[in-house]
Parts: C-alpha cells; structure tokens; sequence
C-alpha cells in the first residue's frame, strides 16, 4: 500500500535539484559581492588620481605666480627660497585694504597613519598658507595649514638656473639667490616628477642670479 500524499517526502532527485539551485545563487551572490568590491576600489584609485592631478594644478598654478626677492624692498624680506627638502615662495594676494601677499610653504610633518618601511621614509606632504598685510611681511594676519599627500616619500626639489660656470643652467638643491629659476621641480618620494614649473618672473638664462 502507497503512502498518502501529505506523508511523502521529497524525491533524491528534488533533492540534488535543490541543491544545485542552492549552489548557483552563493555562486551569483559571490561573483556579484566580488564585482562591486572592484568596482568600488577602482573607483576610489580614480579618485585618487584626479585629486592628486587637481593637487598638481593647484600648486603649479600658485609656484608659477612666485616673485623673486628683488621685487620687495622691504629690508630682510626674503620670498623666495629653496632647499632640497622645503620651499617658501609668496605671491601677490588682493584683500581688503588693497594688495597683500600670500606666502607659501611645502613641507613634510611626521604622518599618524604613516608606517616606515625599508628604505623609505613616509610622511605627509604638508602646505602652510601664511597672509599678510600689505606692505608687511613681519606678522600675517591669518594662516591655514593642509596636508596635500598622506604618507608620502620625503620630497626632494630642485631648481635650473644659470651660474658662471654653467651659462645655460643646471640643476641644483637650493636656491637662495634675490632672482628666482628658470625651472622648479619636485618629486615626492620614489615617485616620477611630481610637477615641473617655469616661474613667470623667473631669470631669462643668461642672466646674472645674484
């Protein structure tokens, strides 16, 4: 005798059916959690990109605007110096009171989230906005500080420019003449140039630089 209908279970192979449709939904789940993961890290690496691109023009547009020492004549203003590892230029500003100028410094500042790895020293890449009031470069009148790269390489910033030896310039790792360089660059870390600027106020090669 048959077993009645509401007794009766399921068959061996509605079971391995079930099974099987069991299997291809994870599967479809993974692969979908998998496709969204990638796209979301790609999509943050794109990001990066361009702010560090957005980065780039933002201080090669206020380098390129630089004036060189001998456009102050204000005793001991200095507005322009470069070394390997720091650089301070300033630029004419307009503000209440008539023109003024702004004074820009690039720097490194040890980073919290930063860890030292062999052979390499990561620190963030910092830019320091100093205003002043014009005709005045003793105290400024406002300040503001940002980091422009996380855990960054040490950068390392050279300068082009003519001297008696070279009449058509070199490179070199400081900069402390009353005219500015032909050329600034800057690398950060390991990394390729970061951005390469010409001064619109810089020396014509061929020029004296001091």
């Amino acid at each position: 005798m048959s077993r009645p209908d509401s007794e009766s279970g399921f068959t061996l192979i509605e079971t391995l059916i079930g099974m099987v449709l069991t299997a291809l939904i994870a599967v479809a789940i993974s692969l979908s959690m998998r496709t969204a993961v990638q796209m979301s890290s790609k999509m943050a690496r794109n990001d990066a990109v361009m702010e560090a691109q957005r980065t780039r023009q933002l201080v090669a547009g206020w380098l390129a605007l630089a004036l060189p020492d001998a456009a102050w004549s204000e005793d001991g203003g200095i507005l322009f110096r470069g070394e390997a590892g720091r650089l301070v230029w300033t630029v004419e500003a307009s503000g209440k009171g008539g023109a003024g100028l702004a004074q820009y410094e690039l720097t490194t500042a040890p980073g919290t989230q930063c860890q030292a790895e062999p052979d390499l020293v990561l620190h963030d890449l910092i830019l320091i906005v100093r205003e002043y009031a014009p005709g005045h470069l003793d105290a400024p009148v406002a300040s503001d500080r940002r980091v422009l790269i996380e855990c960054a390489g040490l950068p390392a910033f050279e300068y082009l420019g003519p001297d008696e030896a070279t009449p058509a310039g070199r490179w070199r790792d400081e900069w402390n003449h009353t005219q500015l360089p032909g050329l600034i660059k800057l690398s950060v870390g390991k990394k390729a140039d970061w951005i390469v600027v010409r001064p619109y106020f810089s020396l014509p090669f061929g020029g004296r630089t001091d």
